[in-house]
């Protein structure tokens, strides 16, 4: 498991408290059980989903409240590499104001988010798609 986390020890990933995001740098046994039955690591939380890491690599939001388990990223590092591509479109947006215009930047990451991890675009319950569509509407 060391070696599936190098790269969150490496570059860690962005406290973006204004959107409900908080690393946990230190890693704790998630609670939940994923829906494969895998045991994972909790690196984080995003908003209602708890974020993990299952012994194969993946990163899986896990459910805190009703909502369903959703598909985050393929690896660890894919993970560390987007949140940071997402925290920086984030300001960018934010320093626009939020205007139409910015929209075109909240899509082209989505259109990163892809290219650097394909399942992205592919899982029904991808976590990056839903958090574009939550802002883009």
């Amino acid at each position: 498991m060391q070696q599936i986390l190098a790269p969150l020890a490496r570059w860690g990933v962005p406290d973006i408290e204004d959107f409900g995001f908080t690393p946990d740098s230190h890693g704790t046994s998630a609670k939940e059980a994923n829906n494969s039955g895998d045991s994972s690591l909790r690196i984080g939380t995003y908003w209602r989903w708890g974020i993990s890491v299952t012994d194969q690599g993946e990163v899986r939001g896990l459910q805190l409240e009703e909502w369903p388990e959703v598909f985050v990223n393929s690896s660890v590092e894919a993970f560390v590499e987007t949140s940071w591509r997402w925290y920086y479109t984030w300001l960018e947006a934010e320093q626009m104001g939020w205007y139409i215009e910015c929209f075109d930047v909240v899509d082209n990451f989505l259109k990163y988010a892809i290219a650097k991890d394909p399942r992205v675009g592919l899982e029904e319950r991808s976590l990056w798609k839903m958090v574009v569509e939550s802002w883009s509407g």
